[in-house]
């Protein structure tokens, strides 16, 4: 486990990230592509170097936002079974478990505050989840870093916990300036695979540094001390080739035949493996289940699903509509097909 940690992207840069948040470096950007590790591995990297900790004040949180609860739940899974401590699975009365003062890793979505309690340290949520939190304190004092992950989706969650998270940070570096001993400042980190994060950065409105304000600015102006910085992690653990359509049909059904016909063609003609479908909601999941498994009835004999000699089948996955196929050559090791959903409930391997 240590091992495939250490051979992320992410890990590589540790000693830049850190040095972008030390001392009064209080805003940080991170671009990441997707398989760098950021999301899993980031939140670890600022417990080790003490962002929950600080002499003289309570134990805080680093807050790790995710824009849908499948993600928090998955990415809250991973890293506590990364730490050694893993969220247990829930009970067949449907109960879970769960520590008294909660665990050190959590989640908590809407509904669900999981193994969240006062013994957490790390906590993946959905951004509506922050925003409540947000709400009852806006300084986010039980908020050590506050991680926004995903920028790139700029939902309106998301957009207003920029805002409020910009405005906390300068509040909580104000009150850290006039009473170090009571409040510690405020970390805000914000992660994407693909947004320009320069532009966010060089938003004066949303990031004042003291530089940029009227000189003389005021001992304890509502400014960052330091421009914000941006850290780009490099590359993909595994190479990445993309195949774009000739074509693209113009109504949504002759979309969803072209994307069963794409289906039945790689798990026909090109080596075993998983097929990953993304659709647009829990219906269109169930009407390409269908079509899948019956467009690929008569190559049964080439292929088949994992737990049996069935004709390939596809798992519907959650609110995001993931589908997860699994197939194999009939000479091959079955492949095992999961759904989104149970990937999100089941320890990784």
């Amino acid at each position: 486990m240590e091992a495939s940690r250490f051979d992320l992207p992410v890990m590589g840069e540790e000693g830049e990230l850190l040095d972008a948040l030390a001392g009064q470096g209080d805003v940080l950007f991170v671009q990441g592509a997707t398989g760098s590790g950021k999301s899993t591995q980031l939140p670890q990297i600022l417990l080790q170097a003490g962002y929950a900790h600080a002499p003289g004040v309570a134990p805080s949180l680093i807050l790790v936002t995710q824009p849908r609860r499948v993600a928090a739940l998955a990415l809250a899974r991973r890293v506590a079974y990364e730490m050694g401590s893993p969220l247990p699975e829930p009970r067949a009365d449907g109960g879970c478990s769960w520590a008294p003062d909660g665990h050190v890793v959590a989640y908590a979505v809407r509904g669900d505050g999981g193994s969240y309690g006062s013994s957490t340290r790390i906590l993946f949520c959905t951004e509506g989840v922050a925003l409540q939190m947000a709400a009852r304190d806006l300084l986010l004092r039980s908020v050590g870093v506050l991680v926004l992950d995903e920028a790139h989706e700029r939902s309106i969650n998301l957009e207003l916990l920029l805002a409020l998270g910009s405005r906390a940070v300068l509040l909580r570096r104000r009150a850290h300036e006039q009473a170090p001993c009571s409040v510690r400042p405020l970390k805000l980190v914000v992660m994407s695979a693909t947004l320009c994060l320069e532009q966010l950065r060089d938003d004066g409105r949303l990031f004042p540094t003291r530089a940029l304000t009227a000189s003389p600015a005021p001992p304890l102006a509502l400014a960052l001390a330091r421009p914000p910085r941006v850290v780009s992690v490099p590359g993909r653990q595994h190479s990445v080739v993309v195949h774009h359509a000739r074509s693209t049909p113009s109504s949504t059904e002759r979309l969803d035949a072209l994307a069963v016909r794409r289906v039945v063609q790689i798990a026909t003609r090109l080596p075993p493996g998983a097929i990953l479908l993304f659709t647009t909601g829990a219906r269109e999941v169930r009407a390409l289940v269908s079509r899948i498994e019956a467009a690929a009835a008569g190559g049964a004999s080439r292929a088949r699903v994992a737990d049996g000699g069935a004709p390939p089948a596809l798992a519907g996955g959650g609110e995001d509509g993931g589908l997860c196929l699994g197939l194999t050559d009939e000479a091959k090791e079955p492949v095992h097909a999961r759904s989104l959903d149970e990937d999100a409930r089941a320890l990784p391997s």
